[in-house]
């Protein structure tokens, strides 16, 4: 995923199992996204 005019680059780690809200929380801030946004960007990449 991507935020329009962000220059960070985030790295989500992939599991086998859920990612800890605490870290997927942390993951979403880092990428100065909100909540909201995050979600957003799931919904738009859905098949």
């Amino acid at each position: 995923m991507k935020k329009e005019g962000s220059r960070f680059v985030i790295t989500v780690p992939m599991h086998r199992r859920d990612i800890p809200k605490g870290t997927l929380r942390s993951i979403i801030e880092d990428a100065e996204l909100t909540t909201e946004e995050f979600i957003a960007l799931l919904k738009d990449r859905r098949p």
